[in-house]
């Protein structure tokens, strides 16, 4: 499942291929040999030729499983895992999973709910009340960390990504956020954060009372029999870890991305794992191997409106295609593109990994989601149908159009700050309804002390109310600007995330 449904549009590509469905609604919940064959077949003939041709303009690099009953019945691997030793990709290679280890995060969460140890409608300052941030202790719920809605932010602030920060418990993050102030009433509406996750770690950490890690290994790798899954150092890549390539901001050609990840991973993202891990984990998700079947009802419902028939839970998301039910989560960071689709009530799941940016592993995806379920995912562009056509560039290397040139004016007010700054809120920005034009104009005082002089570098995508960029931040490196507009006239800037290192996004 993609979490970023808006930048997915303008990146995504299926081609209609004529496919039935590899069983229907009231298909057994066990996948039985006698369906494992038909996705075999019916994989190996509609995927693995695009596939193929992916591969050979160097459109794709990594590998695609499908589990029936925990068993891949399909798999490929393509590129190579490390191009200075010339290391294939192979079904066995673990890749940096981007945001996909917050399902773990959330199952330490769970089991320790179906243990009495915590409770989602409790305050953060109930498991950490030696917080000093009273708004975050009092006023923060645990279900409002795990549906993205507590109003916090990213950790990759205050030099983390710079000064390659290597944490040994996950209560290390907490000095890269905990004093900053949410950005809205925690529960009013979903903003994707990385630190909330963070927090959640924290949270595992005080009530278990062993370290974050050690919990993970022991009650979500261990249990699920996740052998080649861990938290790697990326730093330094061994034999069979794919090493993550990207084009960097200003660049042309692709090139090894590890000084724009997270040192190792943790509670948001950045562990690794291997296909076969995570064909594992969907089936132990289903076995009953870490929560029973209600808590994990209650943990892969829905909560939170993302899209068409697309929900954020806890920690996992979850939509419906042509009436089949599916979970999740995806993964996107510098040179890491990752998806996870399990359907539960068929016993089937979609694996993509992959060692270069996200548009690979969101193409493949959707193709393979279409060919197992008949259905396009709802971020695709509609069968037959033209996708969304992005604006030119102008001469100042934004897009032409009218929101592209909005963005632009929006970074040259933003480097004014002070009266040109509130003037520009007040006419091309959408009003907030906790702070006033000059209280958010204040706010770029504090954004120039955190990041310095900020130049776009180039245009990552555009849809039809949404524009990303990277810039270069004179304190912070490469920054992700994600624009999102007004859908009517006059098409008003609504928001503005900022994701230090192209991280926290996906």
């Amino acid at each position: 499942m993609n979490l970023t449904l808006k930048l997915s549009l303008a990146l995504l590509t299926v081609v209609a291929v004529a496919a039935r469905p590899i069983a229907q609604q009231s298909a057994p919940t066990t996948c039985s040999p006698a369906v494992g064959a038909r996705l075999t077949a019916q994989l190996t003939a509609q995927l693995t030729p695009w596939l193929d041709d992916r591969a050979a303009s160097h459109g794709f690099s990594g590998v695609v499983a499908v589990g029936c009953h925990g068993q891949i019945v399909y798999s490929g691997a393509y590129g190579k895992a490390n191009r200075a030793t010339g290391e294939a990709n192979t079904i066995g290679t673990a890749f940096n999973l981007g945001s996909m280890n917050k399902m773990w995060t959330a199952i330490a969460v769970a089991e320790l709910v179906e243990r009495g140890k915590i409770d989602v409608n409790a305050p953060v300052g109930k498991y950490l009340p030696d917080l000093t941030n009273a708004t975050i202790r009092d006023q923060v719920l645990v279900r409002h960390l795990l549906t993205h809605t507590s109003g916090l932010g990213s950790y990759f602030m205050r030099g983390f990504l710079r000064d390659r920060v290597a944490t040994k418990t996950a209560a290390e993050y907490l000095p890269f956020f905990i004093e900053d102030a949410p950005a809205f009433t925690p529960g009013e509406r979903m903003q994707y954060s990385n630190a909330g996750f963070a927090l959640l770690g924290a949270i595992v950490e005080r009530v278990s009372g062993v370290p974050y890690f050690d919990f993970i290994k022991a009650n979500v790798l261990d249990r699920a029999k996740m052998t080649h899954a861990s938290f790697a150092d990326v730093r330094t890549p061994v034999s069979g870890m794919a090493v993550s390539y990207g084009v960097p901001p200003g660049g042309t050609a692709a090139s090894d991305m590890r000084d724009q990840l997270e040192a190792h991973g943790g509670p948001a993202g950045g562990a690794y794992a291997t296909a076969a891990d995570l064909i594992a984990f969907g089936s132990a998700l289903r076995d009953g191997a870490f929560v029973g079947a209600p808590i994990v009802q209650e943990f892969t419902t829905g909560k939170v409106a993302m899209g068409p028939d697309v929900k954020y839970a806890y920690g996992f998301g979850e939509g419906h295609l042509n009436g089949w039910r599916h979970i999740g989560h995806n993964g996107g960071a510098p040179g890491v593109g990752t998806e996870f689709l399990s359907f539960p009530e068929h016993d089937i799941d979609i694996v993509v990994l992959t060692n270069i940016d996200m548009p690979a592993a969101t193409q493949a995806i959707g193709r393979a989601a279409r060919i197992v379920t008949g259905q396009d995912l709802p971020f695709a562009p509609p069968a037959g149908g033209a996708a969304f056509s992005p604006a030119p560039l102008g001469p100042d290397g934004w897009p032409a159009s009218e929101m592209g040139q909005r963005a632009a004016r929006f970074m040259a007010a933003l480097s004014a700050g002070g009266a040109t700054y509130q003037q520009f809120i007040e006419t091309e920005m959408v009003p907030s309804r906790d702070r006033t034009a000059a209280q958010r104009a204040a706010g770029a005082a504090d954004l120039k002390e955190r990041f310095g002089t900020l130049t776009m570098t180039r245009v990552v995508a555009q849809t039809n109310d949404s524009v990303e960029v990277l810039v270069s931040s004179e304190k912070q490196g490469p920054v992700k600007l994600i624009f999102d507009f007004e859908s009517a006239p006059p098409h008003r800037i609504a928001q503005v995330d900022m994701k230090p290192g192209g991280l926290g996004e996906l």
